[in-house]
């Protein structure tokens, strides 16, 4: 809060909150030195560190002004705030103007809520000028700040046009994709007469912080079932990649579309969908780990079904799908930090004349066919040190599915190529 600051008698500070859903800011303090705001970072609950997501409110700053905000302690050496990348915002007044009258006048308040009533690119904007991401500086130490290794520095400018005090504006590494938004969404499509038949709403298991798991059936099932193969999709078992969540939600969407394809799909597969893997770390506003303080992706050669249940229950329902002979696909949707543009990682070290080894190739071949912005240099076929327990592996190597593949996507945007293969 705006709370006093030594040296800082009779100034006006800004107000910071992280009391909503999925936030991440433990306490602010106000550079008196270098007239700038120092900002800590939550560590994933039950470990000491993860810091890289953030998401946070400020309010009290006056139309005009100009502020210097820097997170302090952020984990990851590498960002693409290097090259780059800027952080998102939210203005309350902005997108009470893009929502029209009614959600202006306090229908629906939260930013979640608000989401759905306008375009995301049109509410969630890159801000800031004199964007740094470098070491931070030792001097913190002294101040007695818990330091993390690296900081991200920038400026913003609160907008003209909102009403002095009033306007509050939310900040995120990435546009937010919560437990709420995704219960909304499932909601509107259970409610929807002619999408909600092509439907079926599951609960995976509950978690370890009593929520919900869910799991979401599409194909036509007005044709048996008989001759369908399974396609299985699960997205956020890392809760700060929120760009996993809107892939998924793209996705969703376009098998419920009314086109040639969507059809196809849904006449010949049954797609399987597991939208929020980690709901528990979603709400903490965790970045890599659930409740019981580790990553869940790397539990799944002997997942706990009292720990890390949904994991315990998505293995449980592949490896029945794989013993019925109906599994056909596994696609798990991570975001990526420190890379541009969208690739996949897969398990393809097999003999050159062995037919596994060109099966493994054929969906990222098809993905860098059909997508400008798939980059198929950053692919990977190899086993990497540490990912033995992931998902992607253990389907691969334990169940006996030679179609399964992580797919991530850039937090930042891609490189896109014309037909020609030059740079547009």
């Amino acid at each position: 809060g705006a709370g006093a600051v030594d040296g800082c008698a009779g100034m006006e500070l800004l107000e910071f909150s992280s009391c909503f859903e999925s936030s991440n800011l433990q306490f602010a303090l106000y550079n008196v030195e270098d007239d700038a705001y120092d900002l800590v970072l939550d560590n994933d609950l039950h470990t000491q560190g993860h810091t890289q997501w953030f998401y946070f409110a400020v309010r009290n700053g006056r139309p005009g002004q100009t502020v210097r905000l820097r997170i302090i302690n952020m984990s990851k050496a590498k960002s693409l705030y290097r090259v780059g990348m800027r952080p998102l915002a939210w203005s309350e007044a902005r997108a009470s103007q893009a929502a029209g009258a009614s959600l202006a006048g306090g229908e629906a308040a939260e930013p979640w809520a608000r989401l759905w009533a306008g375009a995301a690119s049109q509410l969630w904007q890159p801000v800031g000028d004199r964007i740094r991401y470098s070491p931070t500086s030792s001097r913190c130490e002294f101040r007695g700040f818990p330091c993390g290794g690296f900081s991200l520095s920038f400026d913003y400018t609160f907008g003209e046009g909102t009403h002095s005090r009033g306007d509050v504006v939310y900040f995120a590494m990435y546009a937010p994709f919560t437990y709420s938004m995704l219960q909304l969404s499932l909601r509107l499509l259970a409610q929807d007469p002619i999408v909600g038949p092509l439907c079926k709403f599951r609960c995976l298991c509950g978690t370890l912080g009593d929520v919900r798991c869910d799991l979401l059936e599409i194909s036509n099932w007005t044709l048996s079932k008989a001759h369908k193969k399974s396609v299985v999709v699960s997205a956020r078992v890392h809760p700060g990649e929120t760009n996993a969540s809107w892939m998924v939600h793209g996705l969703i969407g376009f098998l419920l579309s009314p086109g040639p394809e969507a059809q196809v799909l849904r006449n010949h597969f049954i797609w399987q969908i597991v939208p929020m893997l980690n709901p528990d770390g979603v709400i903490c506003g965790n970045y890599r780990c659930g409740l019981c303080g580790v990553d869940l992706n790397r539990q799944w050669r002997r997942p706990s079904e009292a720990l890390h249940g949904t994991v315990y229950s998505l293995k449980r329902m592949i490896m029945r799908s794989k013993r019925r002979s109906s599994l056909c696909l596994y696609i798990d949707l991570h975001g990526h930090s420190r890379k541009l543009g969208l690739f996949s990682y897969a398990c393809g070290q097999f003999a050159k004349d062995d037919y596994r080894r060109f099966t493994v190739r054929m969906y990222p071949k098809l993905l860098g066919l059909l997508t400008p912005e798939f980059e198929p240099a950053f692919c990977r076929w190899r086993v990497g040190k540490g990912k033995r327990g992931t998902g992607r592996v253990v389907v691969a190597k334990d169940v006996g599915l030679t179609e399964t593949y992580t797919i991530e996507a850039s937090f930042f945007g891609a490189v896109v190529r014309d037909q020609d293969g030059a740079e547009g």
